[in-house]
């Protein structure tokens, strides 16, 4: 049974650095959204977490390994406050045996314009052995987050080897083209996020294809994880010819009505905390 670990707001961790899961990044995590007393989409989250455990550790999470974490999260989410915010959960295989470590950490502003800047010098490995999954080796999207942020751009867009648009570093993206909208597909390399999958089911949307210079042609455009939901794009630069592309993603109708849409099967899909 997998032993869960709280750490609250003000509360610290001991951890050999020797354990595999400090050393190598040898973890899963899942993010989730809890806001006005409510968890996010947590069924989906919890296969996601399970499936990505189940694939790399050869553990299968049992109904008694959701319920001790359940059971542990009311108490702290009543630590963290009232305030929104992102819990946290990280699996990591120990040497006394399985462990989930439950977190949260506060919501990051949300920026009022998105601007992208393309970068194709450091690609997504769509063959990797982690693709897909949500690992602590994320030094590299942290990394290249913080440098386009350095420079004044919100994010990254970035592309896999073969030369397919795929996502920024922390979110999936979403296009506007020819009255439909599509994202690229899993097998390109990205994580394929929860917001994403919701809006897939509900909205119809399709995975394509997405080359760099069909962005010239895209009517707009959006980004997705369960931090902002849907964040539309304003502006995507640095082209090899050194133009860009800008767009009004915010008044597009297939945005807004995305976002109602979510709004309502967020609705649907939440957990009261007072109920676990």
């Amino acid at each position: 049974m997998i032993k869960v670990q709280s750490i609250g707001p003000n509360e610290s961790l001991s951890l050999d650095p020797r354990e595999p899961g400090f050393a190598y990044g040898m973890a899963i995590f899942e993010s989730i959204k809890v806001a006005q007393g409510r968890v996010y989409f947590w069924s989906r989250h919890w296969r996601r977490f399970c499936n990505s455990i189940a694939k790399y550790f050869s553990y299968h999470c049992s109904e008694s390994d959701e319920h001790s974490i359940l059971s542990a999260l009311a108490p702290l989410a009543v630590d963290y406050g009232p305030d929104d915010f992102i819990l946290k959960l990280s699996f990591m295989m120990r040497a006394e045996g399985p462990c989930v470590f439950l977190y949260g950490r506060p919501l990051f502003p949300r920026p009022s314009l998105v601007s992208l800047c393309i970068q194709t010098d450091h690609p997504i490995d769509e063959a990797s052995v982690l693709r897909g999954e949500k690992t602590h080796n994320y030094f590299e999207n942290i990394w290249l987050q913080r440098s386009a942020q350095a420079t004044g751009y919100t994010d990254y867009l970035r592309v896999n080897r073969a030369g397919q648009v795929c996502e920024t570093t922390t979110a999936n993206c979403f296009f506007m083209r020819d009255g439909k909208v599509v994202t690229a597909a899993a097998t390109s390399g990205i994580i394929p996020g929860v917001i994403r999958e919701c809006l897939m089911e509900i909205m119809g949307f399709e995975t394509s294809e997405l080359r760099l210079e069909a962005l010239h042609s895209i009517e707009g455009g959006f980004l997705t994880n369960v931090a902002v939901g849907i964040l539309p794009i304003d502006r995507i630069e640095g082209f090899s010819d050194g133009g860009s592309v800008q767009f009004d993603s915010v008044m597009h109708p297939l945005v807004k009505e995305a976002t109602d849409q979510l709004k309502i099967i967020a609705s649907t899909e939440a957990t009261d905390l007072d109920t676990l």
